[in-house]
């Protein structure tokens, strides 16, 4: 940073180095709140979800107030993809005032398995790692993998949350797994899905590349700008179920 400049990693806490007059750059690893939560309002009427279904910052309005004034007083705000930027300006945020700065993978923690550690005689994995919520596109994951209907294959959901009743005995929930411990559960994988209904960006899409998968992400998620024309990855349109399992056929 600039002499003087101080930039807060978390905008949360920025608002009182403002007010003191402050030279601050804010980070913002999401998309703008309420421009996420009018897409999971769209998406609860789309998959006849109840609206409480999406939980978040959206729905607070002292914490949205809060985060306008920051970006209003800033000097500028480091966003995490290109869609980021769209939805701040899209809520009235200068696009001078904004830096978009990808993020990066740890090699060492995320690489191909070696061949002689390759699992022999396993199924088919497809898998997804996040917080089991619709807003990471939990539900429309699971009616993909219902229209699919395969047999020899399995659907891996790792990470904290709530799965729902009745799934198929395909669908294994792994729980929360620890950064150092996920390379390696990836790397037993064939396909990353996360069809998310926004996300800032979603670094595990590109760990999960680090790890040799290709990967299927959705359009209102940042990773898909950065993989966008990869030979092994594609972007779906978020929420579409019926898409999702074509592209994973």
């Amino acid at each position: 940073c600039a002499p003087g400049v101080w930039l807060k990693i978390n905008s949360g806490f920025a608002l009182e180095a403002l007010r003191r007059r402050r030279r601050v750059w804010v980070d913002h690893g999401s998309l703008h709140e309420r421009f996420a939560g009018r897409l999971y309002r769209e998406e609860a009427a789309r998959a006849a979800l109840p609206e409480d279904s999406f939980t978040g910052n959206f729905r607070q309005d002292w914490l949205l107030e809060r985060q306008d004034e920051e970006f209003a007083r800033a000097d500028g705000v480091v966003v995490l993809s290109e869609l980021a930027k769209r939805s701040l300006v899209a809520e009235g945020v200068a696009a001078s005032k904004i830096r978009v700065s990808w993020p990066g993978v740890d090699a060492e923690r995320f690489r191909p398995v070696s061949p002689d550690r390759v699992e022999k005689r396993r199924p088919f994995r497809v898998v997804q790692v996040s917080s089991l919520t619709p807003a990471k596109g939990l539900h429309v994951l699971l009616d993909a993998w219902r229209r699919l209907g395969w047999q020899d294959a399995e659907l891996w959901l790792v990470g904290a949350g709530e799965v729902p009743p009745g799934l198929p005995a395909s669908v294994v929930a792994q729980g929360p797994v620890p950064q150092t411990a996920l390379g390696e559960l990836i790397s037993r994988c064939d396909v990353f899905v996360l069809p998310s209904i926004a996300d800032g960006f979603g670094l595990v899409v590109l760990q999960a590349m680090a790890a040799g998968l290709p990967v299927v992400v959705s359009d209102q998620c940042g990773a898909a700008e950065a993989v966008q024309g990869a030979r092994y990855a594609r972007v779906t349109r978020a929420g579409d179920p019926e898409q999702l399992a074509a592209v994973l056929e």
